[in-house]
Parts: C-alpha cells; sequence; structure tokens
C-alpha cells in the first residue's frame, strides 16, 4: 500500500499493489523495486515518487527482508517488525542487533491501531482523515476494519486491551498501520513532523510551473 500525507496527518490511499510469489526468491524483490519506482501525479499536477518504505520483517522470511532494506539504505527502506507491547509510542528508537546492522523499527502496533481505527471514525476530510479511492473494493474494505479492541484478563498484567480478529485477512490495516508508521520513521520529531506537512501541503498545492 501506498499512502500520502497532507497537514494534519491527513492521508490518502494512493495505490494497492500484491505480488504473487516465493519471498525467498529475489524475483518478487524485483517487482518491488519497480513498483516503488513509478511515477505518481498530485492534483496540482506536480509528479512524485514513494519517499519511504517499510517492510514487515515478522514471519519466515526475516533473512530476505533484512538483506533488501540492506541494500537499499539510501533509498529509505527499512525493516520494521510489529511489538507485542502496549501503551508505548508507535514508532521508537531503532536497534541495530543484526548481522546487517541495519535499523529494525519494532513498532507498538496496538497504538497504531488505535490511531488508525480513530482516524477511519472521522468523518470530514481535514487532520487525520483517511481518503479511500473509488477502486477500493469490499475486500480491501473488509481488510481495513478486519479488528476490533476489547478487554482481557491477562495474568500478571490485569485487564489489557487485545485486538481480535473479526476475518482472517487483515493486510489492508496492518499496512495502514506501517504507513503511519514509515512517517514517523521518515520524521521522528512530532513538532518537526507537523511543520513539515503543512509546509509541503502548501508547496504541493501549487501547480509546477509556480515558484
Amino acid at each position: 500500500m501506498v499512502y500520502g500525507f497532507g497537514s494534519g496527518e491527513e492521508a490518502w490511499l494512493i495505490a494497492f499493489q500484491q505480488f504473487f510469489g516465493d519471498p525467498s526468491r529475489e524475483a518478487v524483490w524485483f517487482e518491488l523495486d519497480r513498483f516503488l519506482e513509478r511515477e505518481y501525479v498530485h492534483e496540482s499536477g506536480r509528479r512524485f515518487k514513494v519517499e519511504t518504505t517499510v517492510v514487515d520483517s515478522g514471519g519466515a522470511h526475516t533473512e530476505e527482508v533484512y538483506r533488501y532494506a540492506a541494500g537499499r539504505q539510501r533509498r529509505h527502506v527499512y525493516a520494521v517488525k510489529g511489538g507485542s507491547y502496549s501503551g508505548r509510542p508507535l514508532v521508537e528508537r531503532p536497534s541495530t542487533n543484526n548481522r546487517y546492522r541495519i535499523p529494525l523499527f519494532v513498532l507498538c502496533v496496538d497504538t497504531g491501531k488505535e490511531i488508525v481505527i480513530s482516524r477511519f471514525q472521522i468523518s470530514a476530510p481535514g487532520p487525520g482523515y483517511i481518503h479511500l479511492p473509488e477502486w477500493v473494493d469490499d475486500e480491501v474494505l473488509a481488510q481495513l476494519t478486519a479488528e476490533r479492541a476489547v478487554r482481557k484478563y491477562v495474568r500478571g498484567r490485569g485487564s489489557v486491551r487485545v485486538w481480535l480478529k473479526q476475518r482472517e485477512r487483515n493486510e489492508g490495516l496492518d499496512m495502514t498501520v506501517y504507513a503511519l508508521a514509515g512517517l514517523y520513521v521518515a520524521f521522528p520529531v512530532a513538532s518537526a513532523r507537523s511543520r513539515m506537512l503543512e509546509e509541503r501541503a502548501a508547496r504541493w498545492a501549487a501547480p509546477p510551473d509556480q515558484p
């Protein structure tokens, strides 16, 4: 999924692509490379490409993700992993405790899902609103709303909030959380991020032939 962010972290889903194949083989990763090189056109006429990419390193293909990110640091490709803790910021300082010595960002997905689900409830464009294009189908919509939060008693921790799947496939929600994490990875300081987004939104609103 490709998301764009504007002032107040207003978000636009720009593209959604699936790559079929074995992640242990390079062919799938080359497809991703080609996808990330795509050029998009802003409504002002300005052209842009993906600036920051995060790839989930959890699961059975951690080594392949590390290798992919290691060779693309200059293109701002980063490995991320969902953490099991709660009550923490979505993105904190990365670790480099891996054989490639690349930054790995462990995400508080609980926080990320809380942010994203709350933003889906915003009814009018503006800060935090998430724009979904007309081409989004029922399957993607179902993935975006595939989980709900419930309270559960955990021994030693008391009553905690956990996220329960309402259906098996929830990639859309996960990728939306990762897209937001990618924004925070690229601009980790909240005040600077807010200022940058506001300045960019104003600059991109002008047609490309204007200063």
